[in-house]
């Protein structure tokens, strides 16, 4: 309320004025020489130097100045001016909802059709999520409409006499309309009709009409889907055509596949039951580039006793001569950019790159723009990361047992087998030759290679890398990354894989 007063030579008033300038009330009257009475003119006179000018009542005045001239001022509370308001714009009626023979109650965020909540905040929640299950598992019940549907229809007059207010200011009704367009609404018919401009579901909210697509489209714009929620009243069918016309109103450009919508909108005009989140476009993610690395073989098949090659397994160690190429340095690769709906590219990051650095036994050779590395001296091939090295391998030709003792080396290759009792430990990679029998035991940091079996009950063995052995039988064996066996695992033996376990059953 803006409180005035007014103060002059006759005495004074108090009135206060609404802050929409629509009412003034007066709150106190009194004249300094109550046997002098005030004409109404005057206090008139006072309300018009206060800029009140409009929807004064004289006789209010009147009647109040005839109280002030009595011996007591007046005080209390009485309207002296009241503003015009804008004309009334009418109603509204909603011809989509006529099919439920007036089983429907308007207003609100929900509105019911029956027994059915039209919950359009619900609505909105669903088409607003980030997260494609909470969408998926939806169960909000919608009512769809097509293009050039009149979802609205007003009665009353289209042009809204603007008001008055007590200072003589005109007043234009805040919203002319009983209710606004919003997205993908048009007003027809000189202003009457409310018409749907696309294929979707109505959506009441905040004094808005709208009609929401039924399509959501990932945060990242890289997947659309099609929401096909469940309808009341006369079902509203998709075509292709109203589909390519949304997705081209929301900016989808790339990864429509359309051969996926035809089949949806075949299903859907059979009345089939679909899914609520349908996937119909599809952006391209970018793909990193390779970082760079060593291009070091896999030399095939492992050594037998007498020489010869078992082509099913591949050998994990990498054995060279002094003077051989061990590998030579991959440079890193450009990546391949990707595209959401939209059409914009996302750039795809580069390669990263390393530094080589030789390790122990290993020579490098910079020419012609490639770097390459060889051996100086024989052995097996160790990578750590960005160094590679070269450690002489121990090769005993025969099997381990009592007479040979326990062993310890960094790499080994034994042409025969692990007895029983005998022990092995290798910081680096192992093969052998043969099998490892009942009792035995072998702790290996690298990979081992057993070219026949690993049995009995007793026997442990624990290898940090990969193993690949022809069976595993009664024993205990414990791998920290990929098993490969050729045969069979009998059910007495107790393996532990950190990998991949994979059994050949034979060939």
């Amino acid at each position: 309320m803006d409180l005035r007063r007014a103060k002059g030579d006759w005495g004074e008033m108090e009135v206060s004025i609404t802050a929409d300038a629509m009412l003034v009330v007066m709150r106190s009257l009194g004249f300094k020489d109550p046997g002098q009475p005030v004409a109404a003119e005057k206090i008139l006179e006072e309300l018009r130097g206060l800029g009140i000018e409009h929807g004064i009542d004289e006789m209010a005045l009147m009647e109040l100045v005839d109280l002030a001239n009595c011996p007591n001022a007046w005080q209390g509370e009485r309207e002296v001016a009241l503003g015009t308001p804008p004309g009334e714009s009418g109603g509204v009626s909603y011809p989509f909802l006529d099919e439920f023979e007036g089983r429907v109650m308007t207003g609100g965020s929900t509105w019911r059709v029956g027994d059915t909540p039209l919950s359009f905040s619900s609505l909105q929640a669903v088409f607003k999520t980030r997260d494609l299950e909470e969408l998926a598992s939806s169960e909000v019940v919608v009512k769809a409409v097509a293009p050039g549907e009149v979802l609205a229809a007003r009665s009353g007059p289209t042009e809204v006499a603007p008001g008055t207010n007590v200072f003589g200011e005109p007043v234009v009704a805040e919203n002319s309309l009983p209710v606004a367009p919003g997205d993908n609404v048009i007003l027809d018919g000189g202003g009457t009709q409310y018409r749907a401009s696309v294929y979707g579901y109505v959506f009441v909210l905040d004094g808005r009409l709208s009609v929401i697509p039924p399509i959501w489209i990932s945060p990242d714009w890289m997947k659309a889907y099609l929401v096909n929620l469940p309808q009341i009243g006369q079902r509203k069918i998709l075509t292709v055509d109203m589909v390519r016309s949304l997705l081209g109103k929301l900016g989808v450009k790339i990864g429509v596949q359309w051969h996926v919508i035809e089949q949806l909108c075949e299903s859907l005009q059979a009345g089939k039951q679909l899914p609520v989140a349908l996937p119909i476009a599809q952006g391209t993610r970018p793909r990193p580039g390779e970082d760079a690395r060593f291009d070091i073989e896999k030399k095939p098949g492992e050594v037998g006793q007498d020489g010869s090659i078992d082509s099913r397994a591949r050998n994990r160690v990498n054995w060279v001569a002094e003077g051989d190429l061990i590998t030579t340095k991959l440079a890193p690769t450009a990546g391949e950019a990707g595209q959401k709906l939209t059409g914009e590219w996302i750039e795809a990051p580069y390669g990263k790159d390393m530094t080589v650095q030789a390790g122990e036994g290993v020579r490098v050779n910079e020419a012609g723009g490639k770097v390459s590395l060889y051996a100086e001296v024989d052995g097996a091939v160790v990578v750590r990361g960005e160094q590679v090295c070269v450690n002489p391998m121990f090769y005993l030709n025969g099997d381990v047992n009592y007479d040979t003792g326990n062993i310890e080396e960094e790499d080994l290759y034994v042409s025969g087998s692990v007895a029983s009792g005998g022990q092995v430990k290798a910081e680096g990679n192992v093969t052998i030759g043969g099998a490892i029998e009942p009792g035995a035991s072998l702790y290996v940091k690298g990979n081992l290679s057993v070219e026949k079996g690993i049995l009995g009950e007793k026997t442990q063995v624990v290898a940090l890398g990969e193993l690949r052995a022809q069976f595993i039988q009664d024993a205990t064996v414990v791998v920290g990354k990929d098993i490969w066996v050729g045969s069979y695992i009998d059910n007495a033996a107790k393996v532990q894989c950190g990998g991949k376990l994979t059994v050949q059953m034979g060939e």
